[in-house]
């Protein structure tokens, strides 16, 4: 017998990032004069968190007010408001 190869096909298909939550706890502290670091909780579990204080990557030492980041550092998973860019 003989058998005719199947043509060639291309498929094309689109992997999303799955959507992961954090969550920032310890928000709230009294000032000693230490560095004030916050945590962070994921969904799922587990995941890798970048926090950042006012931008910078160093908790802070002084009295006041601070902008708190917790982004996910993973290439499976992203916070489900942002894109896949991160806006």
């Amino acid at each position: 017998m003989n058998w005719n190869a199947a043509p060639a096909v291309t498929n094309i298909f689109n992997v999303g990032m799955a959507a992961a939550v954090v969550t920032l706890t310890n928000l709230n502290q009294t000032y000693d004069g230490t560095p004030r670091v916050v945590t962070a909780t994921t969904v799922p579990g587990g995941l890798s968190v970048t926090i950042t204080y006012n931008g910078s990557g160093s908790a802070p030492t002084a009295a006041g007010n601070y902008a708190i980041t917790g982004v996910v550092n993973s290439a499976l998973y992203q916070d489900p408001r942002t894109d896949a860019d991160g806006e």
